[in-house]
């Protein structure tokens, strides 16, 4: 998965069974540039840990690019709780870009008005 620099996006994990019990689940960042966060609103460090319920398999977390990066930056996000087998996926960090959808080829001062989509990632 790839995130922009000074951006977040939405990921998740799923544990291998739903009767645990309660149990703590580390996550943690081989790359100081690449952040996790329980939620949309924390700002991410190296390592969170995420408390969950009983029943519950599928968690979600966020990855966070750190501001200013402007080459690529990979990192390994490693998952573990106990009685469990540790996880991993990779993720990636790159610059941001800027996408504008509906422009049109050619205007004039008289052209009638459109439409326009600004993106960012």
């Amino acid at each position: 998965m790839t995130v922009g620099s000074g951006l977040q996006v939405n990921t998740s994990f799923t544990l291998g069974a739903p009767n645990h019990g309660d149990i703590d689940v580390t996550l943690t960042s081989s790359n100081a540039a690449v952040l996790l966060s329980p939620d949309v609103n924390t700002a991410g460090t190296s390592q969170i840990t995420i408390p969950v319920a009983n029943g519950i398999q599928f968690v979600s977390y966020y990855v966070q690019g750190l501001e200013g990066q402007t080459g690529t930056v990979t990192a390994t996000i490693t998952v573990s709780a106990a009685g469990f087998t540790n996880g991993t996926g990779a993720m990636t960090v790159v610059q941001p870009a800027l996408d504008l959808q509906g422009l049109p080829g050619t205007t004039t001062p008289l052209s009638a008005g459109n439409i326009v989509y600004a993106r960012i990632g």
